[in-house]
């Protein structure tokens, strides 16, 4: 699932000239309907921000088939960025 997320995020910047990177999947559902729609909770970066977002994957194994049909910005990653923050604050 996670090759999903990735596969995502690279569809969005192809589509959208953008250059975010992947960094994890918070969380991904799936519904069976002749085929599987994958819905993925994920983190990205663009120039060292993070962001979640959400994405829809649509799957067809018996096409070999994969697309994109969702990628939305959901918020940037506050907590990820806070946590960061705090810990390099203690670096030494």
């Amino acid at each position: 699932v996670v090759a999903l997320a990735v596969f995502a995020v690279k569809e969005y910047n192809a589509k959208k000239g953008k250059h975010l990177a992947f960094k994890e999947l918070l969380k991904a559902e799936s519904q069976l309907v002749s085929g599987t729609l994958y819905t993925l909770d994920l983190v990205a970066t663009e120039d060292g921000k993070r962001s979640q977002y959400k994405a829809k994957v649509w799957v067809e194994p018996w096409e070999t088939r994969l697309d994109m049909t969702a990628f939305d910005y959901v918020a940037e990653d506050y907590f990820l960025s806070r946590d960061e923050a705090r810990g390099s604050q203690f670096d030494a």
